[in-house]
């Protein structure tokens, strides 16, 4: 898709959350926005998630880009757009949205804590 959508200007990319804290998640876990923090001490790892709000700046500062084709083809994480656009999730914080490969699938939460950030010497983190 990127080659064929690339003679038309258009970018192609694919954007990952990380641990999203939707209302799905927060009901799963008997939470709501307000108390989401509750969880923390029996899942630690969810003090990294994020908001959908999150995820949606992360698509807005994509659409803002005019540089948007030099990321044509690239997987982006919502983590990883915060720290290069510089904006924050609604309570200011820039959690990091990425983890070690296939955690997240495999239901291993907790190894968003030990997961390397993105690799700086390769364009985009991938």
């Amino acid at each position: 898709m990127v080659e064929e959508l690339r003679e038309l200007n258009v970018a192609v990319v694919s954007l990952t959350p990380g641990w999203l804290r939707s209302e799905a998640i927060l009901d799963g876990f008997g939470v709501t926005e307000a108390n989401w923090r509750d969880v923390i001490a029996r899942e630690p790892a969810f003090a990294h998630s994020m908001t959908p709000r999150y995820v949606g700046r992360a698509v807005v500062a994509l659409a803002s880009d005019p540089d948007i084709m030099a990321r044509t083809g690239h997987a982006l994480s919502a983590g990883y757009l915060a720290e290069e656009y510089s904006f924050t999730d609604v309570d200011g914080s820039r959690p990091p949205g990425y983890c070690r490969e296939g955690a997240f699938a495999e239901g291993d939460f907790a190894q968003v804590d030990s997961a390397a950030p993105p690799d700086r010497s390769k364009p985009w983190g991938n």
